[in-house]
């Protein structure tokens, strides 16, 4: 409850507030009509806390591992893609990541990693000449972002 901890700033950031409190209350009142709909919600406090809070703080921190624990847990009774919020925004330290990543893939992967963001969101894509290529982030819409994100990620998990 952003009231109670005088976090008076907090709707000038967070646009959506939820808090497990109200979460609570809607499955209380069954509110929730699938399980998208609950789980769209509690991510959304995640999403929220590491969108107000400092990349790399320990609000941060606890959010992104409750995040990740209980994707992994609904994943077992769901499809995770069905719960990925693909509107958030990046923070600059997701976009770093996905940045340093960008040199770790291979020079195939990177190229259809090109294919995407011209497709999708050509803004972000500076075409020196035909061999050299500028990918600014900052440019790229969140839908975007996390699509070639997660293409990005699952390349690098194809090498474990």
């Amino acid at each position: 409850d952003w009231k109670g901890w005088g976090l008076d700033d907090y709707p000038l950031i967070i646009k959506k507030p939820m808090d497990l409190s109200l979460v609570q209350r809607k499955l209380e009142e069954n509110a929730y009509s699938t399980p998208v709909d609950f789980a769209t919600d509690v991510n959304l406090i995640w999403n929220n806390c590491m969108m107000y809070n400092e990349d790399g703080s320990d609000y941060y921190q606890v959010a992104e591992r409750m995040k990740r624990f209980f994707e992994s847990k609904m994943s077992t009774i769901m499809d995770p893609a069905l719960f990925e919020d693909n509107s958030r925004i990046p923070t600059q330290g997701e976009k770093k990541a996905f940045s340093q990543n960008l040199y770790l893939i291979s020079a195939e992967e990177l190229g259809k990693v090109v294919q995407i963001l011209d497709k999708k969101c050509d803004k972000a894509i500076r075409k020196i000449d035909p061999d050299d290529i500028e990918i600014n982030v900052d440019l790229i819409d969140p839908k975007t972002f996390w699509v070639t994100s997660k293409f990005v990620a699952d390349s690098l998990a194809d090498r474990d």
